[in-house]
């Protein structure tokens, strides 16, 4: 048996390239762990692109009831806005984790934040507002960034594989490389080859070769006709 605190972890990628990675996130929480003298039962992740204002989130809400039946010591974040970013959200948590007595560790801040402070209870509803707004700051850019895209008769979403945006990041082009190789997929595909061999052909994954199949190269050129600079 152990006599250290027994902590959980929780990781979350809100956008890809945009919070580092979720096993960056994992590997500083098992360090600080260790550092800490905390016994480390397990690391919950809600996966990639993951907003801070779901509720519903597996991982998320299970670590919530853990902490109402104080079957945890301390939670390991990296940030709080791993936890949540919804304002009211952050202050239901708060109030948790003071009522049970639940320890909670943000990497970024330095360590244990004593919640049961009240100073330092009013501090973290000053940061959860601030969370909150710089969020719905940033999905209104979004919003008017999209809407500005729209007018201009922009692609919208991930580039598909085998086009790129054009110089002007708005139209798109083939891919040299990639329009090679998707044309190669096609070729392949209806000689009969399985996607598995064509996988292992040009190096893709399976899922990538049946995406260029399940399109069709007719897909393509239309993607290029709507969102051409011409």
């Amino acid at each position: 048996m152990t006599d250290q605190p027994t902590a959980w972890g929780y990781v979350r990628l809100s956008q890809t390239g945009r919070d580092g990675t979720l096993d960056a996130q994992k590997q500083a929480i098992r360090e600080y762990a260790t550092n800490n003298n905390l016994n480390l039962v397990t690391t919950r992740n809600d996966g990639d692109n993951t907003s801070g204002f779901n509720k519903t989130r597996d991982g998320y809400q299970l670590i919530r009831q853990k902490i109402r039946d104080q079957e945890l010591d301390a939670i390991i974040v990296r940030d709080r806005a791993r936890l949540s970013r919804d304002f009211d959200d952050r202050l239901d948590l708060l109030i948790e984790l003071r009522t049970n007595e639940i320890e909670l560790h943000v990497i970024e801040s330095g360590g244990r934040v004593d919640v049961q402070d009240v100073q330092q209870a009013g501090i973290e509803c000053l940061l959860a507002m601030m969370d909150h707004v710089k969020k719905m700051a940033e999905i209104e850019r979004s919003r008017q960034a999209v809407a500005e895209r729209q007018e201009r008769g922009c692609y919208q979403g991930s580039v598909p594989f085998g086009l790129r945006f054009a110089e002007d990041n708005c139209h798109l082009e083939q891919h040299p490389e990639e329009w090679a190789l998707l044309q190669e997929i096609i070729r392949e595909r209806e000689q009969g080859r399985t996607l598995e061999e064509i996988a292992g052909v040009v190096g893709l994954s399976t899922a990538a070769v049946s995406r260029v199949c399940s399109r069709g190269l007719e897909w393509y050129e239309d993607r290029l006709e709507e969102y051409s600079e011409g």
